[in-house]
């Protein structure tokens, strides 16, 4: 009997370790493939097609003509300023937010970025809180 428990103890801690490799193994396929899945299927968001989505204060598809808009804007601004396309973003989405809540006055981010682009002359280069700014004065 103690021959007995002798081997059958070797056995079970081989069956087990065994189990817990394929278990670790599956596992780690599952991850993988779990992230593939993610992957292929989460859109990237980029900076032009989260104001697009803010525009129209709902989902717009990547292709929609908005986004090429935003991004034309955003390029055009940042070369007429001293600015990112980030802060030009940041600052056009708190414009418009101020003109809404502060002096009750609506429009869409678009068209409030397509005025500040006008504003500024071609060849300047000037901040764009500035430019943004006196628009917003325009406007309230």
């Amino acid at each position: 009997m103690k021959n007995d428990k002798k081997i059958i103890l070797p056995i079970v801690c081989i069956v087990c370790f065994l189990i817990l490799i394929i278990v670790i193994f599956d596992s780690r396929n599952l991850i993988n493939s779990t992230s593939s899945n993610i992957n292929n299927t989460s859109v990237i968001e980029t900076l032009e097609h989260k104001l697009a989505i803010i525009n129209k204060n709902g989902y717009v598809p990547q292709s929609d003509i908005t986004v090429i808009r935003f991004r034309y804007l955003l390029e055009i601004l940042e070369d007429k300023t001293t600015n990112s396309k980030q802060e030009i973003a940041d600052m056009s989405v708190a414009g418009i937010t101020l003109l809404r809540e502060r002096y009750g006055r609506e429009i869409s981010l678009l068209q409030f970025m397509e005025g500040v682009n006008l504003s500024i002359p071609d060849g300047e280069k000037m901040n764009y809180a500035i430019a943004a700014t006196a628009y917003l004065q325009l406007l309230k």
